[in-house]
């Protein structure tokens, strides 16, 4: 399989996924979809079919030109087998690792996490539809990872240490926690203040690159800013969501803690300035940075 017909399977794998989101009770996702919700519950219906949106803005052709083109002098077929050690914490979070061993004409030997299993077989069996061939250079591993010979590992700070133990003497990619901050400083429009709460709020803040501290300008009310926040008041209602806004507010008010609240979120002060900016700041690593287990 050359690199052409592995780009013209994702390009289709884009397409049927992208035409899944849509309307996925009404496809042969909706098993996957239920279970998927089922065994987790952070991930909502809602939050798989972005997902697969997401996946499927990437396979577009012009993107996935300009990617490759950059990889010109690749081999038509790669002769490494790339452990990929995903994780869990919204779904579908590896499918860029697997892309890119795939592309490279690499096999890719994957341990799920145990979050999210459901999605990517039911990912496997659509891959395996569209083009067998590429589906055969993906080996799922039920156990022990072995017959690899370089790995890419996803985990927290502290699974870090472990995989550095384990897979240090390979060629290794190992990904530690990250956090991302956004910076109010007062001049921004409304419209990009409520895009902001999706950056906070999507996939109820478990990602990555999910915002996950606020620094607020002095010029800043903060109950204006919690304000244009209120279009995520749903997120309140799930019970998850629920139980950890609950958990930490009721810390803040049993410790004392200067902060403020619109149902769903709590704004507490730190007492840190950042770059002349005030103490005010969302934590939202309180609530949507805790193991979804």
């Amino acid at each position: 399989m050359n690199h052409q017909e592995r780009k013209a399977a994702f390009i289709r794998l884009g397409e049927v996924l992208g035409s899944i989101s849509e309307n996925p009770q009404e496809s042969d996702w909706a098993a996957a979809f239920n279970r998927a919700e089922a065994e987790n519950r952070w991930f909502t219906q809602e939050n798989i079919a972005i997902a697969l949106r997401g996946i499927a803005f990437m396979l577009q052709d012009e993107k996935l030109e300009k990617w490759l083109s950059a990889y010109s002098d690749l081999p038509e077929k790669g002769d490494k087998r790339v452990g990929l050690i995903m994780a869990g914490n919204i779904p579908l979070v590896g499918f860029h690792d697997l892309l890119c061993v795939l592309a490279s004409g690499n096999t890719a030997v994957v341990k799920l996490s145990s979050q999210d299993e459901i999605l990517p077989k039911k990912l496997l069996e659509t891959i395996a539809e569209i083009s067998l061939e590429l589906a055969e250079r993906i080996e799922l591993s039920d156990g022990k990872l072995e017959g690899f010979t370089h790995v890419i590992a996803t985990g927290s700070d502290n699974s870090a240490r472990y995989f550095e133990y384990y897979f240090g003497k390979f060629p290794n990619i190992i990904r530690k926690n990250r956090n991302s901050i956004a910076i109010i400083n007062g001049d921004e429009s409304l419209d990009e203040l409520r895009a902001l709460g999706k950056d906070i709020f999507r996939y109820f803040g478990l990602g990555c690159r999910n915002v996950s501290k606020v620094y607020l300008s002095d010029k800043v009310d903060p109950r204006t800013f919690l304000a244009t926040l209120e279009d995520w008041n749903p997120i309140g209602t799930h019970n998850k969501y629920f139980n950890n806004y609950e958990y930490h507010k009721a810390i803040f008010l049993v410790e004392k803690m200067a902060h403020l609240d619109n149902g769903f979120l709590p704004l507490r002060c730190q007492n840190e300035v950042v770059i002349r900016f005030n103490a005010w700041c969302i934590e939202s690593s309180f609530l949507f940075h805790l193991n979804p287990s």
